[in-house]
């Protein structure tokens, strides 16, 4: 039973790619069985969606890498902001960020007020 299941989980997942992707081609001979993958799956069935994510310099500095399915997604670092094709870091020092008698001292992860002597 548990086979079953699992079977009909991979024909439900390689319906779902087969729809979203129309360069998926198996053979249809039973002695040579083999699947033409898309683009960012492998596996003898194409049921295995490749982890971009692990290829070097898949997302540039200060940026977190987020597999999908069939893609990746890059995203900002905590304290940083998309600037077009970069990531840069938010400026969050300004003239009322602290009190009296303190600085604003720029940080990797924001700011930090310190007291001026």
């Amino acid at each position: 039973m548990q086979t079953l299941k699992a079977l009909c989980l991979n024909i439900a997942y390689l319906f779902i790619i087969l729809l979203i992707y129309e360069s998926f081609s198996c053979s249809s001979y039973p002695e040579e069985r083999w699947c033409s993958c898309p683009a960012n799956f492998t596996g003898r069935y194409c049921d295995v969606d490749v982890n971009e994510c692990l290829s070097p310099g898949a997302c540039s500095e200060h940026e977190v890498c987020i597999n999908t399915f069939g893609s990746y997604k890059c995203f900002c670092e905590e304290g940083f902001v998309r600037d077009v094709y970069k990531c840069v870091q938010i400026m969050e020092c300004d003239e009322t960020t602290c009190m009296e008698g303190e600085i604003c001292v720029a940080t990797p992860k924001g700011f930090q007020c310190v007291q001026v002597s």
